[in-house]
């Protein structure tokens, strides 16, 4: 096994078409996906979610059975590791307009990781609200496309200001994520996470989440949340598909007490991501 792999349609590979409209245009789709001992964490949400964005973009649909088979095969070549899965439209000329004949191009990209995720080593991550602002699109909300300009953006805005991660919000002030997780909060013992239905990336952690808080008896609700109720919450926290949950010890100037994380919680999340 090597650090880094990159494979374009089954095969090793260093390069790519620069024709090809996922650099052209950003024309495609994105899933980055944990394997540890050789298994694809919660590969079936990836692949559902990929489903559904190849379906909104009206991208020719792949083979997922095919493309189940090829992940599972290649993650026990590399079994510790991050894979991030591309599926672009292809290849065509300039022009918005796709080519009739373009077939989408699959790129596994595999890259060495360590999983060592458990309670005692939940280090609690320090926050900030991002300047810029999410554009809104209700076709695009939900999928991970390939435009991330804005998290690119966040992501440098919060390096600048010594934050691990920034919140960001639309344009209507309503928090939505961070730059690559998406979060809840905690307030007197109600779960609540932003509604996504204008922007945001509808993350398989996330549902994952919902879903295991609802049967821990947690009251959950979706909904659009501003500043003011993450500054006012008991907890905050985050959930991603590589990190799976991570809580927040600071956001701007407020602190969190360890003491009202929603331990209970987590531990199930850490239980089954790996293992769902």
């Amino acid at each position: 096994m090597t650090a880094k792999a990159v494979y374009l349609n089954g095969k090793l590979t260093s390069t790519a078409d620069v024709y090809d409209r996922a650099l052209q245009f950003g024309d495609g789709l994105f899933e980055t996906i944990a394997v540890k001992n050789g298994q694809p964490a919660l590969l079936q949400k990836h692949l559902a979610r990929l489903s559904k964005g190849l379906a909104t973009l009206n991208i020719q649909p792949v083979d997922i059975d095919a493309l189940q088979d090829a992940i599972c095969k290649r993650c026990a070549e590399h079994p510790d590791s991050i894979l991030k899965l591309i599926v672009s439209r292809g290849v065509s000329e300039r022009g918005y307009l796709p080519d009739d004949n373009s077939n989408p191009n699959i790129f596994l990209y595999f890259k060495s990781f360590h999983f060592a995720f458990d309670l005692q080593n939940l280090t609690p991550i320090k926050l900030g609200f991002a300047q810029v602002a999410l554009g809104t699109n209700p076709v695009l909300a939900g999928i991970k496309h390939l435009n991330r300009l804005e998290q690119v953006l966040g992501k440098i805005e919060a390096q600048q200001k010594g934050f691990d991660d920034c919140l960001m919000l639309d344009q209507q002030g309503h928090v939505i994520e961070s730059t690559s997780a998406n979060v809840f909060l905690l307030s007197n013992n109600e779960l609540y996470t932003p509604s996504l239905d204008l922007c945001g990336i509808q993350g398989v952690v996330r549902s994952l989440t919902i879903d295991v808080a609802t049967e821990l008896g947690f009251k959950t609700q979706i909904k659009p949340l501003q500043k003011a109720d993450f500054l006012n919450a008991d907890a905050v926290f985050v959930t991603n598909a590589i990190n799976a949950i991570m809580p927040v010890g600071m956001l701007e100037d407020k602190e969190y007490s360890v003491h009202d994380w929603p331990i209970n919680l987590f531990q199930e999340v850490l239980n089954r991501v790996y293992t769902s």
